[in-house]
Protein backbone atom coordinates (compact mmCIF):
# COMPACT_ATOMS: atom_id res chain seq x y z
CA UNK A 1 0.00 0.00 0.00
CA UNK A 2 1.20 3.79 -0.82
CA UNK A 3 1.08 6.43 1.71
CA UNK A 4 -0.48 8.46 -0.72
CA UNK A 5 -3.53 5.97 -0.76
CA UNK A 6 -4.02 6.69 2.69
CA UNK A 7 -7.44 8.36 2.51
CA UNK A 8 -11.20 9.45 3.29
CA UNK A 9 -13.54 7.83 5.80
CA UNK A 10 -11.74 4.88 8.29
CA UNK A 11 -13.53 4.27 11.02
CA UNK A 12 -12.39 2.95 14.16
CA UNK A 13 -14.61 -0.68 14.67
CA UNK A 14 -16.03 -1.06 18.28
CA UNK A 15 -15.32 -4.64 19.52
CA UNK A 16 -18.71 -6.39 20.03
CA UNK A 17 -18.87 -8.78 22.81
CA UNK A 18 -21.00 -11.60 24.03
CA UNK A 19 -23.30 -11.50 26.99
CA UNK A 20 -21.00 -14.57 28.69
CA UNK A 21 -19.00 -14.12 31.83
CA UNK A 22 -15.72 -14.39 29.87
CA UNK A 23 -16.84 -11.12 27.95
CA UNK A 24 -15.30 -12.84 24.52
CA UNK A 25 -15.63 -11.38 21.12
CA UNK A 26 -18.70 -11.61 18.76
CA UNK A 27 -17.05 -11.95 15.90
CA UNK A 28 -20.39 -12.56 14.12
CA UNK A 29 -21.29 -9.10 15.45
CA UNK A 30 -17.93 -8.27 14.24
CA UNK A 31 -18.73 -8.90 10.78
CA UNK A 32 -22.14 -7.73 10.28
CA UNK A 33 -20.48 -4.23 11.23
CA UNK A 34 -17.85 -4.04 8.77
CA UNK A 35 -20.69 -4.95 6.08
CA UNK A 36 -22.54 -2.18 7.29
CA UNK A 37 -19.69 0.45 7.18
CA UNK A 38 -18.63 -1.30 4.01
CA UNK A 39 -21.96 -0.63 2.39
CA UNK A 40 -21.76 3.08 4.04
CA UNK A 41 -19.21 3.47 1.30
CA UNK A 42 -16.09 4.09 4.10
CA UNK A 43 -12.71 4.19 2.26
CA UNK A 44 -10.99 1.93 5.21
CA UNK A 45 -11.79 -0.32 8.14
CA UNK A 46 -9.68 0.37 11.57
CA UNK A 47 -9.96 -2.12 13.57
CA UNK A 48 -8.72 -2.05 17.63
CA UNK A 49 -8.79 1.65 17.56
CA UNK A 50 -9.58 3.98 20.62
CA UNK A 51 -13.29 2.36 19.93
CA UNK A 52 -11.90 -1.03 19.67
CA UNK A 53 -10.99 -1.31 23.39
CA UNK A 54 -7.52 -3.10 22.22
CA UNK A 55 -6.20 -2.56 25.82
CA UNK A 56 -8.66 -5.01 27.54
CA UNK A 57 -8.03 -7.70 24.99
CA UNK A 58 -5.47 -10.63 25.57
CA UNK A 59 -3.12 -11.44 22.74
CA UNK A 60 -4.60 -13.60 21.17
CA UNK A 61 -8.12 -11.70 20.82
CA UNK A 62 -6.08 -8.66 18.79
CA UNK A 63 -4.99 -11.93 16.90
CA UNK A 64 -8.33 -12.89 16.26
CA UNK A 65 -10.03 -9.69 15.75
CA UNK A 66 -7.88 -8.90 12.71
CA UNK A 67 -7.78 -12.31 11.34
CA UNK A 68 -11.75 -12.04 11.44
CA UNK A 69 -11.57 -8.28 9.95
CA UNK A 70 -9.20 -8.80 7.30
CA UNK A 71 -11.08 -11.82 6.51
CA UNK A 72 -14.48 -10.44 6.23
CA UNK A 73 -12.75 -7.10 4.14
CA UNK A 74 -11.59 -9.31 1.26
CA UNK A 75 -9.40 -6.46 0.09
CA UNK A 76 -12.04 -4.01 -0.42
CA UNK A 77 -10.76 -1.32 1.77
CA UNK A 78 -7.39 -1.31 3.67
CA UNK A 79 -7.35 -2.41 6.86
CA UNK A 80 -5.84 -0.65 9.61
CA UNK A 81 -4.98 -2.78 11.97
CA UNK A 82 -4.39 -1.01 15.37
CA UNK A 83 -1.10 -2.52 17.25
CA UNK A 84 0.13 -0.07 19.61
CA UNK A 85 1.01 -1.80 23.00
CA UNK A 86 2.55 -0.69 26.29
CA UNK A 87 6.05 -2.13 25.29
CA UNK A 88 7.85 -1.75 22.31
CA UNK A 89 8.39 -5.55 21.76
CA UNK A 90 4.96 -6.24 22.51
CA UNK A 91 4.01 -3.65 19.73
CA UNK A 92 6.43 -5.26 17.06
CA UNK A 93 5.07 -8.63 17.98
CA UNK A 94 1.73 -7.29 16.98
CA UNK A 95 2.62 -5.42 13.84
CA UNK A 96 4.35 -8.37 12.72
CA UNK A 97 1.23 -10.49 13.21
CA UNK A 98 -0.83 -7.89 11.29
CA UNK A 99 1.54 -8.05 8.48
CA UNK A 100 1.25 -11.79 8.76
CA UNK A 101 -2.49 -11.95 8.55
CA UNK A 102 -2.80 -8.78 5.64
CA UNK A 103 -3.41 -5.73 7.07
CA UNK A 104 -2.21 -2.54 4.54
CA UNK A 105 -0.99 -0.36 7.23
CA UNK A 106 -0.96 -0.07 10.85
CA UNK A 107 -1.91 2.42 13.48
CA UNK A 108 0.59 2.47 16.19
CA UNK A 109 -0.69 4.62 19.42
CA UNK A 110 1.66 5.91 21.44
CA UNK A 111 2.90 3.91 24.66
CA UNK A 112 0.59 4.37 27.89
CA UNK A 113 0.87 4.51 31.65
CA UNK A 114 4.33 5.15 31.94
CA UNK A 115 5.59 8.91 31.15
CA UNK A 116 8.05 8.57 27.94
CA UNK A 117 10.48 11.22 26.56
CA UNK A 118 10.27 12.39 22.96
CA UNK A 119 13.63 10.26 22.33
CA UNK A 120 12.17 7.22 24.34
CA UNK A 121 8.96 7.85 21.92
CA UNK A 122 11.49 8.08 18.30
CA UNK A 123 13.14 4.99 19.75
CA UNK A 124 9.53 3.25 20.27
CA UNK A 125 8.37 3.82 15.97
CA UNK A 126 12.14 3.92 14.68
CA UNK A 127 12.25 0.04 15.82
CA UNK A 128 8.53 -0.73 15.05
CA UNK A 129 9.27 0.33 11.62
CA UNK A 130 12.39 -1.53 11.29
CA UNK A 131 10.45 -4.49 11.85
CA UNK A 132 7.76 -3.83 9.05
CA UNK A 133 7.16 -3.61 5.77
CA UNK A 134 3.67 -1.44 6.04
CA UNK A 135 3.00 2.17 6.03
CA UNK A 136 2.50 3.04 10.06
CA UNK A 137 0.17 5.88 10.97
CA UNK A 138 1.29 7.54 14.39
CA UNK A 139 -1.37 7.85 16.67
CA UNK A 140 -1.51 10.56 18.32
CA UNK A 141 -3.91 10.82 21.85
CA UNK A 142 -2.63 11.85 24.74
CA UNK A 143 -5.57 12.26 26.57
CA UNK A 144 -5.99 8.36 26.40
CA UNK A 145 -2.10 7.30 27.02
CA UNK A 146 -0.34 10.20 29.07
CA UNK A 147 2.30 10.64 26.12
CA UNK A 148 2.22 13.36 23.98
CA UNK A 149 3.69 13.12 19.75
CA UNK A 150 5.46 16.47 19.44
CA UNK A 151 5.68 18.45 16.09
CA UNK A 152 9.84 17.59 16.25
CA UNK A 153 9.86 14.19 17.30
CA UNK A 154 7.03 13.76 13.77
CA UNK A 155 9.40 15.46 11.70
CA UNK A 156 12.54 13.54 12.65
CA UNK A 157 10.57 9.98 12.69
CA UNK A 158 9.62 11.13 8.78
CA UNK A 159 13.03 11.41 8.21
CA UNK A 160 13.99 8.47 9.90
CA UNK A 161 11.27 6.56 7.37
CA UNK A 162 12.82 8.26 4.55
CA UNK A 163 16.27 7.01 5.31
CA UNK A 164 15.00 3.86 5.86
CA UNK A 165 13.15 3.67 2.47
CA UNK A 166 15.64 5.31 0.50
CA UNK A 167 18.00 2.16 1.82
CA UNK A 168 15.65 -0.39 1.07
CA UNK A 169 15.56 1.37 -3.01
CA UNK A 170 19.24 0.65 -2.93
CA UNK A 171 19.39 -3.00 -2.03
CA UNK A 172 16.84 -3.14 -5.16
CA UNK A 173 19.32 -0.96 -7.40
CA UNK A 174 17.02 1.65 -7.75
CA UNK A 175 19.50 4.27 -6.34
CA UNK A 176 23.42 4.84 -7.48
CA UNK A 177 25.81 4.55 -5.05
CA UNK A 178 26.57 8.34 -5.11
CA UNK A 179 23.21 8.74 -4.76
CA UNK A 180 22.37 6.72 -1.69
CA UNK A 181 25.60 8.06 0.25
CA UNK A 182 24.59 12.05 -0.06
CA UNK A 183 20.96 11.36 0.57
CA UNK A 184 21.94 9.45 3.79
CA UNK A 185 24.32 11.82 4.49
CA UNK A 186 21.75 14.67 4.61
CA UNK A 187 19.50 13.29 6.44
CA UNK A 188 21.19 11.94 8.67
CA UNK A 189 23.04 15.42 9.67
CA UNK A 190 19.55 16.58 10.09
CA UNK A 191 17.90 13.46 11.94
CA UNK A 192 21.01 14.42 14.37
CA UNK A 193 20.24 17.34 14.70
CA UNK A 194 16.58 16.65 15.58
CA UNK A 195 17.20 14.10 17.64
CA UNK A 196 19.64 16.55 20.11
CA UNK A 197 16.47 19.21 19.97
CA UNK A 198 14.40 16.11 21.24
CA UNK A 199 16.00 15.39 23.67
CA UNK A 200 16.25 19.08 24.95
CA UNK A 201 12.53 18.70 25.41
Amino acid sequence: MKTNDIKGIIPPVITPMNNDPEQTVNHQALREQVERLLAGGVHGIFPMGTNGEAYALSFQEKEEILATVIDQVKGRVPVYAGTGCITTAETIRLSKRAEELGADALSIITPSFALASQKELYDHYTAVAKAVNLPIILYNIPARTGNKLLPETVQALCLTARQLKAAEENAYGRLSEAELSAYLKAIGKLNEYLREEIEKL
